[in-house]
Parts: C-alpha cells; sequence; structure tokens
C-alpha cells in the first residue's frame, strides 16, 4: 500500500487523524519537557572532573536536631592533615554565596561572594576559562587577596573582556586582585558570582584564627574508599586535638556524593513531574488506541470489503499501522513544538533556588526521546488497534453493513479505558496531594505579624564577633532616625533574615545534671533591641519583654526565651527567674525575664527553640538586617531611606537590597507551588484525555449495539431506562479504573512525600475527592453515547436492520 493512498484516506477522516495526533503531541511534549529537566540537571555531568569521586562532609546531631553543623577553621585544618581517605580535601563556607557590595568603579553593585579554603578548584578539577584559578599558595597567611569571577558575571558585569584581569574591586573591608575566570556552567555554590580564599580575606589569621567562619569540607575519595570510610577518618582526624575533639565528640559526620549535594534537593520535583508526564502519555497512548478504533464497525467494514477482494491480514495490518505511523509523526512534531512552549512557560516561574536551570534544553538527546516515545507509542496503539480490527469476522462484518462488533471485543475497550481512568486516579492523587499541602503552608500561623513588614539587608564591614562599638551606636542612630520618619511605624535590627541562617548555640540550665546535657536543643540566638516583640507582633506569653535598663550597658544579664526553648530547659517548671548559661562564655549566667510565643521566622517548617538578648549586652555582634514596618503610604524604597541614615551614622555600612517579608515567605513553599502547578497541569490533561477515552469505548459501544437498543426501545423500555444500561457500564469500568488507581496511587504518593507539609501521603480526604471526580468526570463523558442510545428511532432501526 502506497504513502499517497494511506494520506488519501486520512484525509478522508481528518477529525480523527488530527485528535489521534494531538493526543500523542500532549503525551509526548510533557515527557519530553519533563525529561529534558531531568536530563539537563540531573543526568548530565556537572563541570568538574569525576563528579562521582567527590565528597561533601558535615556534622549532624538528631538528638538536637541539627541536622547540618559545620567545621570550624581548626577542625579542617585537622582533617587536610589527618584525612588518609581523601586524596584531595578543600572547604567552602556553609552558608553559600552571599551578596555583598562591590566597588570597581564609580557605582557599587552587588554580587554574591563566597570563600573557600585549600586546593577548592583542584579538588573539583576545574580549568580556567581565562587567567588562572584559586590554588593553595592563594590560602597561605599573609598571601596576596585574589578572586576569581564566575564565567556568567565577567560576560554580564565586565563584558568578557580580558583586561579585568589583574583589577582590582574592594568588598567588606579588603580589596581583592581578580585573577581568573571560573569555566562556563561552573556553579558551586549555586550563585556565586566571585570565590576569595579564607586566609586571604582575614590578614591578620595568622594571628588569630577569625570566630563565625563554618565550612563543609569538599574532597575526593581515594579509589576503593566508600563514604563510611571517609566518616570514620574524619572522625579519627579531630581525635588529635583534645579541644577540637571534645566539641565535636557527640556529632556524627556525614558524607555524601557531590552531585547529590548540587541537585538532590531539585530530585523531587523533577521525579514527581516525570513521573506525571509518563502517566499522561500512557493516558494518550491508550486514547490514540481508542480514536483509532474510533470508526470501529465501519472501518472493519471495510477492510472486510478489501479482505474479501484478496487482501491478506498482514497487508491490512500494515496499512492501520502506516496510518499510525503517519498520525504519530505530526504527533512527534507537535509534541516537540509543546515541549519548547512548555518549557519557555515554566522555566522562568520555577523557584530561582533550583540549580541547574540554565542547562534545560531541547537538545539532540531530548528530541530523540521524543522521536522514540513517538514510535513506541504509535507502534503500539496502531497494533493493538489494526489486530483489533483485522481480526473482525469478515463474513459477519459485511453481513452488517458496518455496524458490528470488532475483533478486539469491547471488554478490552472497557479495559483500555479503565486503564486511562487508573492512571488518571495516580496523576491527580499526586497534584492533590500537593495543591493540599500548599493550602496548608498559607494557613501556617507564623507568631509573627508580616504584613507590612520588610526587611532590609546591610553589608557590614566588621568580622562577626568583632563589631566595634562605634557600629552599635550608628545602629541605634539610624533606628531613633528612621523611627521618626513619616509611614516608618518601627524598625528593629536583628542578626538574621526571615528564614535565613543565624548563630546557633546550646544554652543550659544552670544546675542541670550532666547527663541532660545532649538533649539540650540548639537555639536560635538574636541580639535585639527593647521593643522588638511589639514591633513585629509576637504575643509575650508570661513575663516581659526586654526594656531599655536591660540594654544598657552594665546592666543584670538576661534574656527572653520562647515556648519552645523553655519547655526544652525547664520542662514542668516556670522559667521565669531561671537562669541559662553557656554563652557567650561559661561566666555568663542570663536570668529569664521573659516567655514569647513560638515563631517561624527562622524556619518556616518548625518553630525554632529561640533566645533573645538585649543588644546593648552583646554588642560584639553585627545585627545585618533591619525589619521596618510601614504604614500606608510609607516610603516606597526603603533602602534608599536607609542608605541616607547611613550615610552620616556609619558610611562604610552598605545596603544590598530590601525585599517585603511576605516574599520571603512565599519562597518556602516556592517549590510545593511549583510543583502543584506543574503536577495539577499535567493531572487535568490526564482527565480530559481519560473522560475522551470513556466517551470513544462507549459511543463505539453504543454504534455495535443499535439493533438492540432499537429492539428493548420498540418492547416498551423506557429511554431513561436506555440512558441508565448505558451510564451502569460506564460507572463498571469506572469504578475498576478508580479503585486500581487508588490502590497504585497508595505505592506511588511515597514520590512526593518529601515535598508534602501537613498532610500525609496517605490523605483520606484527597483520596476521596480525586475518586469522586474520576467518578463524575467518567459519568458525565457517559452521557453523550448514552442520549444517543436513547435517541434511536426503533422503526428506522430495525428497518434497516
Amino acid at each position: 500500500m502506497s504513502l499517497s493512498s494511506t494520506l488519501k484516506r486520512l484525509r478522508r477522516k481528518p477529525l480523527r487523524a488530527s485528535a489521534t495526533a494531538l493526543t500523542l503531541a500532549l503525551g509526548i511534549g510533557a515527557t519530553t519537557a519533563a525529561f529534558a529537566a531531568v536530563d539537563g540537571v540531573l543526568l548530565q555531568e556537572l563541570p568538574v572532573s569525576g563528579q562521582d569521586e567527590l565528597v561533601v562532609a558535615w556534622f549532624v546531631n538528631p538528638a538536637r536536631e541539627m541536622f547540618h553543623i559545620p567545621f570550624s577553621p581548626s577542625a579542617f585544618d585537622l582533617a587536610v592533615r589527618g584525612t588518609g581517605s581523601l586524596s584531595g580535601v578543600a572547604a567552602v563556607e556553609r552558608a553559600g554565596a552571599r551578596p555583598t557590595v562591590v566597588e570597581s568603579g564609580p557605582d557599587p553593585y552587588l554580587l554574591s561572594h563566597v570563600r573557600i579554603a585549600g586546593d577548592f578548584f583542584g579538588v573539583l578539577g576545574a580549568r580556567p576559562a581565562a587567567g588562572r584559578l584559586l590554588t593553595l599558595s592563594d590560602d597561605d597567611p599573609g598571601a596576596e587577596a585574589a578572586v576569581v569571577l564566575a564565567h556568567g558575571t565577567w560576560v554580564a558585569r565586565f563584558g568578557a573582556d580580558p583586561s579585568v584581569l589583574g583589577s582590582t574591586l574592594r568588598y567588606g573591608d579588603r580589596s581583592f586582585t581578580i585573577v581568573g575566570v571560573a569555566p562556563e556552567g561552573f556553579d558551586f555554590p549555586q550563585g556565586t558570582d566571585l570565590w576569595a580564599t579564607l586566609r586571604g580575606s582575614f590578614p591578620s589569621w595568622a594571628e588569630e584564627e577569625p570566630v563565625g567562619i563554618e565550612l563543609d569540607i569538599l574532597g575526593r575519595r581515594r579509589p576503593g574508599v566508600d563514604a563510611a570510610t571517609v566518616a570514620a577518618d574524619l572522625t579519627d582526624a579531630l581525635r588529635a586535638d583534645p579541644g577540637i575533639s571534645a566539641v565535636y565528640s557527640d556529632l556524627r559526620p556525614v558524607v555524601t556524593p557531590f552531585h547529590d549535594h548540587v541537585v538532590g534537593s531539585v530530585r523531587p520535583v523533577l521525579r514527581a513531574g516525570l513521573a506525571a508526564a509518563t502517566l499522561l502519555l500512557l493516558v494518550a497512548v491508550a486514547n490514540a488506541t481508542l480514536l483509532l478504533l474510533a470508526g470501529g464497525p465501519a472501518v472493519a467494514h471495510e477492510l472486510a470489503v478489501n479482505r474479501a477482494l484478496g487482501a491478506g491480514r498482514i497487508q491490512l495490518l500494515w496499512r492501520v499501522v502506516a496510518e499510525a505511523g503517519i498520525v504519530g509523526a505530526l504527533g512527534v512534531a507537535g509534541g516537540l513544538g509543546l515541549a519548547w512552549i512548555g518549557l519557555q512557560i515554566l522555566l522562568p516561574l520555577a523557584p530561582g533556588d533550583l540549580p541547574r536551570l540554565d542547562n534545560v534544553a531541547l537538545d539532540g538527546r531530548s528530541v530523540a526521546i521524543a522521536i522514540l516515545l513517538g514510535l513506541l507509542g504509535t507502534g503500539l496503539a496502531g497494533m493493538v488497534a489494526g489486530l483489533g480490527l483485522v481480526r473482525t469476522d469478515p463474513g459477519a462484518s459485511l453481513s452488517a453493513g458496518g455496524r458490528g462488533q470488532l475483533g478486539i471485543g469491547s471488554r478490552a475497550q472497557r479495559l483500555l479505558a479503565a486503564i486511562q481512568l487508573s492512571l488518571t486516579v495516580v496523576s491527580a492523587v499526586g497534584a492533590g496531594l500537593l495543591v493540599r499541602t500548599v493550602d496548608a503552608m498559607d494557613a501556617v500561623e507564623l507568631g509573627f505579624e508580616a504584613e507590612d513588614l520588610s526587611v532590609v539587608s546591610l553589608s557590614v564591614p566588621y568580622p562577626f564577633f568583632e563589631v566595634p562599638e562605634t557600629y552599635v551606636a550608628a545602629l541605634e542612630q539610624v533606628v531613633r532616625d528612621l523611627e521618626g520618619r513619616a509611614g516608618i511605624l518601627s524598625v528593629r535590627p536583628t542578626l538574621s533574615a526571615p528564614l535565613g541562617s543565624g548563630l546557633d548555640v546550646i544554652l543550659r540550665a544552670e544546675g542541670q545534671e550532666e547527663e541532660d546535657l545532649d538533649e539540650n536543643p540548639y537555639l536560635a540566638v538574636d541580639a535585639v533591641l527593647p521593643g522588638h516583640f511589639e514591633a513585629l507582633g509576637v504575643p509575650i506569653r508570661s513575663g516581659r519583654g526586654l526594656t531599655e535598663a536591660d540594654n544598657a550597658a552594665g546592666s543584670d544579664p538576661v534574656v527572653v526565651v520562647n515556648e519552645a526553648a523553655a519547655r526544652a530547659l525547664w520542662p514542668g517548671r516556670d522559667p521565669i527567674g531561671e537562669r541559662a548559661v553557656g554563652f557567650p562564655d561559661e561566666d555568663m549566667a542570663w536570668t529569664v525575664v521573659g516567655v514569647v510565643a513560638d515563631t517561624r521566622y527562622r524556619e518556616f517548617f518548625d518553630a525554632r527553640p529561640s533566645a533573645y538578648f538585649p543588644l546593648g549586652r552583646m554588642r560584639f555582634m553585627a545585627p545585618t538586617r533591619l525589619l521596618i514596618r510601614t504604614a500606608e503610604g510609607g516610603p516606597i524604597t526603603l533602602g534608599a531611606v536607609v542608605r541616607e541614615a547611613f550615610a552620616g551614622a556609619d558610611p562604610l555600612v552598605k545596603v544590598m537590597g530590601e525585599e517585603p517579608v511576605e516574599e520571603a515567605l512565599r519562597r518556602a513553599s516556592a517549590r510545593q507551588r511549583f510543583a502543584a502547578g506543574v503536577l495539577l497541569s499535567f493531572a487535568w490533561a490526564t482527565l480530559l484525555l481519560a473522560a475522551l477515552g470513556v466517551y470513544g469505548v462507549f459511543a463505539v459501544w453504543v454504534q455495535g449495539r443499535t439493533g438492540e437498543m432499537a429492539v428493548r426501545l420498540a418492547m416498551g423500555a423506557t429511554r431513561p431506562r436506555v440512558v441508565g444500561m448505558v451510564l451502569v457500564g460506564v460507572l463498571r469500568v469506572a469504578l475498576v479504573g478508580a479503585g486500581a488507581g487508588v490502590a497504585i496511587a497508595l505505592w506511588a504518593s511515597r514520590l512526593v512525600e518529601t515535598l508534602l507539609f501537613g498532610v500525609s501521603p496517605l490523605d483520606p480526604g484527597t483520596y476521596v475527592v480525586v475518586t469522586v471526580a474520576s467518578l463524575g468526570t467518567a459519568l458525565v463523558a457517559g452521557l453523550v453515547p448514552a442520549f444517543q442510545a436513547a435517541r434511536a428511532d426503533p422503526a428506522l432501526t430495525l428497518q434497516s436492520e
């Protein structure tokens, strides 16, 4: 059979051919886009050498619910000297890339920097795009302060100008020489614009190691060494120093593959998206099969005529498969178009903290996957439909005049419809669980009032714990200045931004037994001014807040704790009047004067135990954030107002940016919202295709039983009864499909478990809603063929029979 004759036959049925191609395009497009994301983020090699040998290490303390405790610089030095299981050891700041104000021209600008230690680029096996990378000698005490630019920053900020090498830029309180450019695509930690060495950043390191530096170790495993051996080796290395060993004695090292550390957090989102797209593809293939059968007995009648004229079954089967192949080619082309459009829409909507999104594109591998999916899908659909059509008894089909039953059987067709519905239920359950998660996150009680509250970030050119008195005085002056301006209701300094990292310490109740200390949690610490809780809207549960007297130098040391800290340190007791010790040194005892409500300021998913100290008694710490609450009509650009205030109080302090706190809170649920949106889109498409499948099956079934319906009506059956008979058949199929779908979803829901919050993977409400919606959709889809059956004219039908 020629291609031209096949095309002619398809042109005679353009609607069915177009619907089949569009159905396949939806499934192929969704799966291709999902694969492109998985391929670009997870499967393609990172721009490092031997990524499978690289590991990242830190410590955990499950008893205190701390799951990422970094190395100190001294502990890192011990690891470098004593860890034989690693062929190379380096370190990177645990906090990752942080914004800072850079000065290298007339106008300052923001870049994100990170400090590294050891042979960072050498361990990763990176090669420079220009100049050179930082080496071990750059991390020697007294070495020249040098930085390496990210390739994207070099292009965007400096126009890829080679002459920038050797020039200087300034941030913090130091000037750095630009010595090289990192390779294109090198983005570790994520979002880094420039890398500098630790010792190059602190010229006084040789005399005294700076405090407050937190590091994750980066190493390359020697051949045959596993992660457990590396962890044991790190523990042994720290034992070389009794002081350091005592600090880390109750901690457990965790050694994570470098690739998992870089992309592991995004894996659940991509995995869920690929699973949902695959379900959509399977439903599309089943739907394409039913659409190829949609001509039903009429097509079988045409094939029977061809057989009567001498055509063999193989020849007729090839005809059906060839038609499916042409339709499939159209589906592949449409699928690639839909995949490209989908990526253009979805990638800009993806959360900014998802790694390697720049690597996602419709490349050769993605196109090959689309073609392969098209071949498999249309081949399967064509073979199933073709076998069903050519197996139809020619004599029966000719005598029925194109109104008989198909060789595939109505039971098999109903099974296809049930499979579609079951896959729809699985997809919809995943989407429903994430929608419930987003609802739960929106309903979380934060414990403070985020509305009309903004955070202004400051670049402070002073080491943490080495803050001059002049900065604290300037900060208090700025607070007074800003609170005197129209539209600003309150200004409160804080050590950390909402949902950001900060200082964590272990306190103990005075007199606490030694054996109980292991259960003391890490407390989130803040240094605040009087009126802090009132300004943020944090309720005081007992006692009082901090006063001006508490903030004065030389006053009695007092502290306010939240309810979680009170429960942990003084279980079953009133903490007011109790004393806490252990920070900043063992000789300092703080009297608890108040207990405030728990908040989710530091961590959205859990209310951390917290302690609030008077800033006046903690003048060695540098708050780098201002929480500013504004009234309606207040300053539009808070950053400019704060910058003006610091210009007179401390010109060295720079403003890095401002952000509404509500925006930071939205970022906390960004991944769940994004995943819910993607899965919900796939679920709706899957449900639509399943509904079309149910309609197609029962339309063919009604077409094949027109005579039976006419006989029933002629014998007195009412039209509602005929409608009910069809709908009962629909309901049976829907119940089988929904039941199977629920069973599969109970197992498959674990794919999204790590994305859930406030809802169980077995949430009964989600399963009930999805099941009812699936059954309802199937019944609605069955109404059209049911009414068609009831509208049959008995006399005309029987006469034609």
